[in-house]
């Protein structure tokens, strides 16, 4: 069925209004298999409404129209409509109801009754979460739907009490399959499935700090579609951090909650976007307990128990630095998993010359520790940094419990020295001394030349790790009784596809 979207907004046009309705509606409508067609904008002019629409219905069976109908003067979508098609609204009493119990504390009377007319007839969508309810005004041959704009209370609305509404006029569901993948490029993920695009059935955006791979599953073209899902996941492997998902975040949880394990966060940078990000997913109770943010470099040593001389000597924003947080936080908080981010967002270099865009993010499990270092765009905006430096973490911990060493970088053995430090100063039987600085012993540099070191490489080509097997091996912290890993094994595969 032929479909089209008039969005009614001076809010929107003027840039005062910012929201995602236009995409959530489109990925749901499309969802429910309608052929979308065309998108306008307008401004809440009856003259610019009633012109819209008319030139909609000569073009399309399915016209849904967004946004002004509230109870406000300037709120004239619904009016302007009914006077251009002849129809006369009337009050609909039980709506009336609905709206006064719950809103009559914070809307006036007069607006209570506007939003409670409806055309004779009209099939009413309640909408739970906000005063304007949707509503359809149908023909032999056309239909014509009024919704709400704030995103929330649209989405809801579409599978909930329009659901049944928008299933009785689709020809045949769709579905949409999104493949998020990190460690990559948009550039990238295009010329790897260049002749995959050339199908129509293929769209690859930024999502964030992924990149999506949406594969729209048309009927008739399913078995293309999931064609191309396999090999996607094959080729891009162990960087697909989710189908279907939120992000990294929602691996992690599922996978902490599979392995019963915890994880405790230290941010600085991120501000709490990162223990923000594992909450929303459901479950998260079960393996967050513990989380702090420590922009000041006091806090850091307070509540963390970062050496003094690790912030004077390498600065805030240093893998040292880093590395410490990540240890602290697991220590002081028991967690089994203890992970860290500290860098700089912007829009300024820090006091100490780091430039926009370092971050160092950290993950140690109390034996060894992994960090990475990235040096983000510059350009990006400090909400840009902010979520690629979350989405590193995540995906560093997602890649942890999958038991993927060969994606983790390095892991260095931490000294015992340096464990039994954090846990003495937590426990308050020592206070911090500084290390002055002296030179090397042969003493010392033997002591180095023993430090463990656990460094494994990843080819481009074949995406599977290489393992020295005369290092430290990595063990499955899902199955601790079993033998270690020699590298023989396949890669967990946590999307029921196979890594052929």
């Amino acid at each position: 069925m032929k479909t089209e979207f008039i969005f009614v907004s001076d809010e929107l046009l003027d840039g005062a209004l910012v929201g995602s309705a236009p995409q959530k509606l489109n990925e749901e409508m499309y969802k429910n298999g309608y052929d979308i067609k065309r998108q306008s904008f307008i401004r809440s002019d009856k003259k610019e409404i009633i012109t819209t629409l008319a030139a909609a219905i000569k073009r399309s069976q399915m016209i849904l129209i967004i946004g002004g109908l509230g109870g406000s003067k300037n709120d004239i979508t619904k009016e302007s409509v009914c006077d251009a098609l002849g129809i006369t609204l009337e009050e609909n009493t039980d709506v009336y109801s609905d709206l006064y119990e719950r809103f009559a504390n914070t809307q006036s009377e007069e607006m209570l009754h506007k939003q409670s007319a409806f055309p004779k007839g009209a099939v009413l969508f309640r909408n739970k979460l906000g005063s304007q309810y949707g509503f359809a005004v149908n023909s032999a041959t056309q239909h014509i739907v009024f919704l709400p704009y704030a995103d929330i209370e649209l989405c809801d609305i579409l599978n909930d009490s329009a659901k049944e509404y928008f299933t009785l006029y689709c020809d045949d569901k769709n579905t949409v399959t999104r493949i998020l993948i990190s460690n990559t490029t948009i550039a990238e993920v295009t010329q790897e499935l260049s002749e995959e695009l050339e199908t129509g059935i293929v769209r690859i955006v930024n999502d964030k700090s992924y990149v999506c791979v949406l594969i729209l599953l048309k009927k008739g073209s399913r078995t293309l579609g999931e064609k191309i899902i396999k090999k996607t996941v094959k080729r891009f492997g162990v960087d697909v951090c989710g189908i279907d998902s939120i992000g990294s975040e929602e691996s992690v949880v599922n996978q902490l909650k599979k392995k019963k394990l915890t994880v405790s966060v230290a941010e600085s940078c991120t501000g709490g976007l990162v223990a923000k990000r594992i909450t929303d997913i459901s479950g998260a109770s079960n393996v967050l307990g513990y989380s702090v943010v420590c922009y000041n470099e006091e806090i850091k040593k307070k509540e963390l128990g970062v050496r003094e001389q690790s912030l004077k000597e390498y600065t805030v924003v240093s893998e040292k630095v880093s590395e410490e947080m990540a240890l602290g936080v697991k220590i002081k908080s028991g967690a089994d998993i203890g992970i860290s981010v500290t860098g700089v967002a912007g829009p300024d270099s820090d006091e100490y010359g780091n430039e926009v865009g370092l971050v160092f993010c950290s993950l140690t499990d109390g034996k060894y520790m992994y960090t990475k270092k990235e040096r983000f765009n510059e350009e990006l905006s400090r909400e840009q940094i902010r979520e690629r430096a979350a989405t590193t973490i995540l995906d560093l911990v997602r890649l942890y419990l999958l038991a993927l060493p060969g994606r983790l970088s390095e892991g260095v053995r931490i000294p015992a020295e340096e464990i039994e430090r954090v846990e003495a100063f937590f426990e308050g039987r020592i206070i911090e001394q500084e290390l002055e600085d002296t030179p090397k012993t042969e003493e010392d540099s033997e002591k180095e030349e023993q430090t463990e070191i656990f460094k494994v490489t990843i080819s481009d080509e074949e995406k599977q790790p290489e393992i020295d097997l005369t290092a430290p091996v990595f063990v499955d912290v899902s199955e601790p009784e079993k033998s270690q890993n020699n590298g023989e094994e396949p890669p967990e595969d946590p999307f029921g596809l196979k890594f052929m």
